[in-house]
């Protein structure tokens, strides 16, 4: 793993996720996302666990954010079948 065994001090996290995302974080953004990443607690970020997280989370989200629309759709269906079955009616 290219990955394996490294780690990232808060600071440097903070600094990456500036350069690669954009991301500014402020004092306590930093400490709340060292707490969700720093799984050992040990103060650093094991970089091969942070991509783990960080990929299953996106995924969970991605999934997430599918789900919901898909229920929506669901929704809007059965509200246009009534709808028509309401004006079939009259």
């Amino acid at each position: 793993d290219a990955f394996d065994g490294a780690t990232m001090a808060p600071h440097v996290f903070k600094e990456q996720l500036f350069r690669v995302f954009n991301i500014r974080l402020t004092p306590p953004e930093l400490g709340a996302l060292m707490k969700f990443f720093d799984k050992d607690g040990d103060g650093v970020i094991d970089c091969s666990e942070f991509l783990i997280t960080f990929f299953k989370v996106g995924f969970e989200e991605k999934d997430k954010r599918a789900k919901a629309k898909a229920k929506l759709k669901e929704q809007k269906r059965q509200k246009e079948e009534e709808e028509k079955k309401k004006m079939e009616a009259e």
